[in-house]
């Protein structure tokens, strides 16, 4: 099983069981980056194909569920109180890059040549996007007096609403 590396070593399933915003973006890293793994590994094994379009589905479907819970959710909820916009706008930038990535992989059919390198491009901009929250944004905000409870309520309003 992929596992997410975090500085306190809590797997997917604790993540889940978590209720607060931090948690639960962070299962969704999780999660994100085990399909993106997996994936990646079928990538030149040509019977593995209906494989790699239902992860790239699933992939595709979690990631703008994620990037949009974090537009109109969690940044929104987490810049009013900390009086830092630059790492709301700062994401913002980024996840309209994923969000640009993510149309170029739905557009392209499983064995078109650019097909490989658009996940690759994408995995690796997720990877940034993750190493940037788990490690910088996450304790900043874990140490603030933010209720991420109540977030974490919001979000997984949201999560259900789509699941």
């Amino acid at each position: 099983m992929c596992k997410l590396v975090k500085s306190d070593n809590k797997s997917a399933g604790e993540l889940n069981r978590k209720k607060d915003a931090i948690s639960l973006l962070s299962a969704d890293h999780e999660a994100l980056l085990c399909h993106f793994e997996e994936l990646l590994g079928l990538a030149h094994d040509a019977a593995a194909r209906p494989r790699r379009a239902e992860l790239v589905t699933r992939i595709t479907q979690l990631l703008k569920l994620h990037l949009e819970i974090e537009n109109t959710i969690f940044y929104p909820a987490v810049t009013v109180r900390m009086a830092d916009e630059s790492m709301a706008i700062e994401s913002s930038f980024e996840q309209d890059d994923e969000q640009y990535v993510i149309e170029q992989l739905e557009a392209l059919a499983i064995d078109d040549p650019r097909y490989d390198a658009t996940v690759t491009n994408l995995c690796g901009q997720l990877r940034d996007h993750v190493l940037e929250e788990e490690n910088q944004i996450f304790p900043r905000l874990r140490a603030s007096k933010i209720d991420m409870e109540a977030l974490g309520v919001k979000i997984r309003s949201r999560q259900r609403g789509i699941s």
